[in-house]
């Protein structure tokens, strides 16, 4: 990994990386293997689908990349996968259609054991997000965009999206310079940020995936759309976009969220279609309060006085454990039961358990 990947971080001696997940890996139809994992403790599934590129080592480092999904996992059980021929998958023949992306991410869930999962889409995985949710609504519970939309090319329907020819321009310059690509594509996807975090994703892009690939996921990507399955989404959709965003504007957002059931979105800070170069955890914050609003009420420490309580400890062990006073222990408590409507210690897991809070 060259060391300028590391550029965006701030001064400092840096924390060292934390451990890789373990990878697994499912082949698909095509002969690809899918490389995924699953990290966090916590019961609430939560499945991000690459809209871009991405590397399951490189995304759990130490870069922004890495620190948004570390925080993520440690408030869902959190699956990741590489698309064919990206990260640590395998090309076979790569599938970016969408009904492709779709039985991918299909894959990944049910190899994850799970049966009901959370969303997360950026990048060019709006549609697939939108598709799979209108596919297999007994699967999905909740979806949430940042940065995306069902569509990307710009018609009569939808003025504001890409212009026609534009895919086809940059799919020529990442092919001809990589390099240089990967730099204008960064830029696009992120204006605003500071020229060391720019750096940092166009190198970023080059360790994810060859010149050849990012080409095809690129022209595949913009053709994507779902705007005729809108209406068939049951789950509730949350859309996100920063501020001063020219690829998702506010006018897209609208369209989207009342074209389905049950849509709302949101208007953050920022300018930048990626939710990693998020320093303030707005954008986690958000994802928390949609998708587990009783989670996003405790405090961590209620929290992890929650977890001591569901092993049996009495307030007094669990003071002693935390290093504070039993009444302390108490309060905190006592705070968890309002909160989650309970009034007993027993309840109070119980409640924790079905709201997926440990």
């Amino acid at each position: 990994m060259p060391a300028s990947i590391r550029r965006a971080d701030p001064p400092g001696a840096p924390a060292p990386p934390p451990e890789t997940p373990f990878v697994r890996h499912r082949v698909v139809p095509g002969g690809s293997t899918l490389s995924w994992t699953v990290t966090g403790a916590r019961q609430a599934p939560l499945l991000v689908l690459p809209g871009w590129t991405s590397n399951l080592t490189v995304d759990w480092g130490d870069g922004p990349v890495g620190r948004f999904n570390r925080a993520l996992s440690e408030r869902f059980r959190l699956i990741r996968f590489d698309p064919p021929g990206i990260g640590l998958s395998s090309a076979g023949t790569p599938d970016f259609t969408l009904d492709g992306q779709v039985a991918h991410a299909s894959a990944v869930i049910d190899s994850a054991c799970v049966t009901e999962v959370s969303l997360l889409a950026t990048g060019f995985a709006g549609p697939v997000a939108l598709a799979l949710a209108a596919r297999r609504p007994e699967l999905v519970k909740k979806v949430v965009l940042f940065g995306t939309a069902a569509s990307f090319l710009a018609d009569d329907d939808h003025p504001d999206g890409i212009a026609p020819g534009l895919p086809d321009a940059i799919e020529r310059l990442v092919r001809a310079d990589w390099r240089l690509g990967s730099r204008i594509i960064a830029e696009m996807l992120l204006p605003g940020v500071t020229p060391q975090e720019a750096l940092w994703y166009s190198e970023y892009q080059r360790i994810c995936a060859t010149a050849d690939v990012a080409g095809q996921m690129l022209r595949a990507g913009c053709a994507l759309e779902a705007e005729d399955l809108l209406g068939e989404v049951r789950a509730p959709v949350l859309a996100l976009r920063g501020q001063d965003s020219y690829l998702t504007t506010a006018s897209v957002l609208r369209r989207l969220v009342r074209a389905v059931p049950d849509g709302r979105s949101r208007t953050l800070p920022g300018s930048a279609a990626l939710p990693y170069f998020d320093a303030e955890g707005t954008v986690v914050a958000e994802i928390e309060a949609f998708l587990n609003p009783a989670h996003s009420q405790l405090t961590m420490r209620e929290l992890t006085v929650l977890a001591r309580l569901r092993e049996g400890l009495s307030n007094r062990a669990i003071a002693r454990e935390l290093g504070i006073s039993e009444h302390t222990a108490a309060r905190h408590l006592a705070n968890v039961n309002v909160k989650l409507g309970v009034n007993s210690r027993g309840a109070a897991v119980a409640r924790a358990m079905e709201l997926s809070l440990l």
